[in-house]
C-alpha cells in the first residue's frame, strides 16, 4: 500500500470515527488556490476543520508530530477561503486534529479538538 492509500484510508476511519461522535461530514479533500482541507465536519453550530495523518506504525514518529504549527496556519487560511466562499463567514470555527496508527492491523486512533500547538 503507498502512502496516499494509506492517507485514504485513514481519512475514512477518522470520518466513521468522528460521525459516530456525533459530527455532522461537510465535505472532504476540499482543495483551493490556498490548500487543502482533509475533512469538514460541523459539531452542532461549530464548523470544524480537520486535519487527518495516518502512519502505517510508529517507526517513524507518532502521526501528530507531522502537524505542525506552519500547517495548522495553512489549515486556517484555507478555512477562511472556505467560510468566505459558502458565505458562512459568522459561523463559529475550530481546527482538529486526527492522527491514526496502526497496531495488530488495528486502528490506534487519537483526536484533539482545537489545535493549538
Amino acid at each position: 500500500m503507498n502512502n496516499k492509500e494509506l492517507g485514504q484510508i485513514g481519512e475514512n476511519i477518522a470520518i466513521d470515527y468522528l460521525l459516530k461522535q456525533g459530527l455532522q461530514l461537510k465535505e472532504q479533500n476540499f482543495r483551493c488556490p490556498l490548500g487543502e482541507i482533509d475533512i469538514i465536519l460541523t459539531d452542532k453550530k461549530t464548523l470544524v476543520f480537520c486535519e487527518v495523518k495516518t502512519r502505517a506504525d510508529l517507526e517513524f514518529g507518532n502521526p501528530m508530530d507531522f502537524i505542525t504549527k506552519h500547517k495548522l496556519s495553512r489549515i486556517e487560511r484555507v478555512g477562511t477561503y472556505y467560510m468566505m466562499m459558502n458565505n458562512i463567514a459568522q459561523w463559529e470555527c475550530r481546527i482538529d486534529a486526527v492522527g491514526i496508527h496502526f497496531e495488530n492491523h488495528l486502528p490506534k486512533i487519537r483526536w484533539i479538538k482545537n489545535c493549538t500547538f
